[in-house]
């Protein structure tokens, strides 16, 4: 009889579990849905197997403010996220990719790396400027990667999750990125 009542009681307490799982819609909320899908490769030196990688934007299409709860790599491989940004963006010019920290300056005109601050907690007012999201990731193994990055957010009332679609790999020297 005990043994009974305590499935029961361990059967309720999945249930009232399971029914509180998150399960946010992915790419639907007002941050976009995610780009469009391809894989970014960078060779990197083995003494520094890190890389700015700044391929992403992201623009508020609602009537609320959002603001970022967090951001992650999704099913990383060996791949390392270190620091998250939000740079402002003018004229659809992104950071891209760079070797070192921070980027270059000057070659894209538009971007506003001087108003970069941390992706968490950072507010986007609808019809703002475009944000690019740029993630610093360090390899720790000669084949380092991940299926994107995943951004977690809200607005009044609901909450989102955007999964980039573009896959990040970092190749330490001497491999290369095979085409």
């Amino acid at each position: 009889m005990r043994r009974a009542i305590l499935v029961l009681v361990t059967g309720a307490l999945l249930a009232s579990c399971a029914s509180t799982i998150n399960t946010e819609p992915v790419n639907t909320g007002p941050l976009g849905d995610g780009g469009t899908p391809g894989e970014e490769c960078v060779p990197v030196d083995a003494k520094s197997p890190s890389a700015v990688i700044g391929i992403d934007a992201l623009q508020n299409t609602s009537n609320e403010t959002v603001t970022i709860d967090s951001v992650i790599l999704a099913y990383p491989k060996q791949l390392k996220l270190t620091s998250v940004l939000l740079v402002p963006i003018a004229q659809h010019n992104l950071i891209g990719v760079a070797l070192t920290y921070p980027p270059p300056q000057g070659p894209e005109p538009g971007v506003m790396w001087d108003q970069r601050r941390p992706a968490p907690g950072t507010t986007i007012a609808p019809g703002s400027l475009t944000e690019n999201l740029v993630a610093m990731v360090t390899a720790e193994a000669t084949t380092a990667q991940a299926a994107g990055l995943i951004v977690s957010y809200h607005n009044t009332g609901h909450r989102y999750i955007l999964h980039t679609a573009t896959r990040i790999r970092l190749q330490v020297s001497p491999s290369v990125c095979a085409p």
